[in-house]
């Protein structure tokens, strides 16, 4: 395949705002990216964030639930450039909120033959979050990622009884979704402290609807 070049000016703000036809890419793929954008409309996610960097999947696929299981950590896969600056992760919670909270994090693993915790919010302990409202994790501190690549994202809530988030469809429980490695899905249970930066990090053991994370 020809080697062709860059335009001088290539940079995009896309999907925080659609890019300006031809101008932030070569124009030999420009009008190809041009219409996914279109296709897509650019970020239309919560109003309540902002300088979202990345997000599971366009806002229009979150058709369905995720029953998060109490004590349960739910990963996703997630394609992350390098030299960007992750301070939160939120999911939104869908019409069941979680049961008497008793703890409640997130965070980032790497993606590899043994995964490790590279960064994790602060405990929400007992903070109730109700139906139809975005649930933040704040990070103990922003997470520049180092190399280009796979990442797992996940959340955890404990209780009595977990929530349900927004999420899309899972892969199912045959064909690719009982093939590993599975894109989203549980991992880790009854869990009741947050994960310990550097531990190894169970990946998900079968596949799960796929939540709707927003990194900020």
């Amino acid at each position: 395949m020809p080697n062709f070049p860059v335009a001088p000016n290539a940079a995009s703000t896309f999907p925080a705002s659609p890019d300006t036809p031809n101008s932030a890419y070569d124009p030999i793929i420009g009008s190809a990216v041009r219409n996914i954008q279109n296709f897509y409309g650019g970020y239309t996610g919560p109003s309540s964030l902002t300088n979202v960097v990345s997000q599971s999947y366009p806002d229009e696929l979150a058709n369905t639930t995720l029953t998060a299981t109490a004590g349960t950590v739910f990963a996703s896969l997630f394609t992350l450039a390098a030299g960007t600056i992750i301070t939160n992760i939120s999911v939104i919670n869908a019409s069941t909120t979680t049961s008497t909270p008793t703890h409640q994090w997130a965070g980032l693993a790497t993606f590899a033959t043994t995964s490790k915790v590279l960064v994790v919010s602060s405990d929400q302990t007992t903070t109730a979050i109700s139906a139809d409202t975005v649930q933040t994790f704040v990070l103990t501190a922003p997470y520049t990622i180092p190399t280009s690549g796979l990442y797992y994202v996940f959340f955890c809530i404990a209780g009595t009884t977990g929530p349900t988030v927004a999420a899309a469809t899972s892969l199912g429980s045959h064909g690719r979704g009982n093939v590993a490695p599975f894109n989203s899905g549980p991992c880790a249970t009854g869990q009741t402290s947050v994960l310990t930066v550097g531990s190894t990090f169970t990946q998900p053991t079968a596949a799960a609807a796929l939540p709707l994370f927003y990194l900020n």
